[in-house]
Order: structure tokens, then sequence, then C-alpha cells
């Protein structure tokens, strides 16, 4: 069975979180073959604003709060 996952990806980063606790982070400016996962190296500040961005999306209800969600940080 494949590891269930939500995730980000825009023009600079992939984020993913794993429902076994696992995250991924890649800067794709820098590695864009997605060959290091940065997470730990991420500040606190900013896991917690891809965690709450990635949560907005996927429990938006409405066009406009889909349409808010869906321009990320």
């Amino acid at each position: 069975m494949p590891t269930t996952y939500a995730a980000l990806r825009t023009a600079t980063y992939t984020y993913v979180e794993y429902d076994d606790g696992e995250h991924e982070y890649y800067d794709r400016t820098t590695d864009p073959y997605q060959l290091t996962n940065a997470y730990d190296t991420l500040p606190a500040a900013r896991r917690t604003t891809l965690h709450t961005d990635l949560d907005a999306l996927q429990h938006c209800h409405t066009d406009t709060t889909c349409w808010a969600a869906g321009h990320t940080s």
C-alpha cells in the first residue's frame, strides 16, 4: 500500500506531509530534481506556515476560500 500524503507544489518548492508524520521540503530553485529533503533545515515559523497553507487547501469549502487558500506563501 502506498503511503497517504498531502502536498503543495509551487513554482519554487514542493512540500509534503505524510500520514505517518514524515515531512519533505524541496527548494526547486536550488534542487530542481528534488534530491535533498531540506525539511529539517526550515525554521519553525516556515514549517508552521507550510502546514497552515496545506491545511487551508485541504479544508476549503467554497470557491472564495479555495481561491484564497490556493495563493500560498
